[in-house]
This record gives structure tokens, C-alpha cells and sequence, in this order.
């Protein structure tokens, strides 16, 4: 009994840990008013700031001003410990320094991380993607 309870602990752990590569549509509509919006495919850093260029927008500049929204939206489409790309935390880039905004274990909360290596969604701030959703 201990050890398949075991199993199914380890089981919830992996699936509430695991990051989707593509988000969900539900939840891209869901961000139209937050201010930011997620790209809907995992990229590497420097795509991530040419896509929200592209986009119309720009990689998030998360500060204590907005750390609570954006965790929410992090949070919201990618649960906790949930990772995105920013572009700086109170205006500084750290050199350019590829960071992370990762969720923390409330839905308003989360930390910045730098972060250089594989690829995450990147966190856009400005107008929502134009790009329709179905």
C-alpha cells in the first residue's frame, strides 16, 4: 500500500511540475486585460525578446509595481514554479543577462532567477498578441 501511494505521489509531482510546450488557448484569451500575455511556444532567450518585438510589444520589465500581475499570469497558465522569460527586474537587464520570472507557491507571488540555458515562454508586456485565437 506505502509503495503505491508512493507512485501515485511521485505521479501528481511530475504532472503538476511538467511545463506544456504549447499553451492552451483558453488560457491566452484569458490574459487580454493583465497587461502581458505569454508567447504561445516555449523560445530561447534572445527569440523570446524578438517575439515580443514582433508581437508589438516587449519582454517584460517586471518590478514591484507588477510582480503580483505577472506572477498571476504565470502562475494562471503555467501553474506554480511555473518559468517565463523577462527582461529586467526594476529596469536593470543585469548586462543583459537572460532572468527568469518564476511563480512562486501563491498565485501572486514569484522571484526573479537568472537563468541561461533551455527555453521557456516569454512574458510579453504591452498590447495583447494580435494573432486570433480560435
Amino acid at each position: 500500500m506505502q509503495v503505491c501511494l508512493l507512485l501515485l505521489f511521485v505521479g501528481f509531482i511530475q504532472t503538476i511540475s511538467a511545463t506544456p510546450a504549447v499553451l492552451n488557448p483558453v488560457c491566452l484569451r484569458d490574459l487580454r486585460t493583465s497587461g502581458f500575455f505569454l508567447s504561445q511556444t516555449k523560445l530561447t532567450f534572445a527569440e523570446a525578446s524578438k517575439y515580443c518585438k514582433e508581437a508589438g510589444a516587449q519582454l517584460a520589465d517586471v518590478n514591484t509595481a507588477n510582480i503580483q500581475t505577472a506572477a498571476s499570469v504565470t502562475s494562471h497558465c503555467l501553474g506554480p514554479q511555473g518559468r517565463v522569460w523577462v527582461h529586467s527586474w526594476d529596469g536593470n537587464d543585469y548586462l543583459n543577462t537572460p532572468l527568469a520570472l518564476v511563480g512562486g507557491p501563491q498565485p501572486s507571488s514569484g522571484t526573479i532567477h537568472i537563468n541561461d540555458q533551455g527555453n521557456l515562454f516569454a512574458l510579453c508586456e504591452g498590447r495583447y498578441h494580435p494573432t486570433p485565437i480560435e
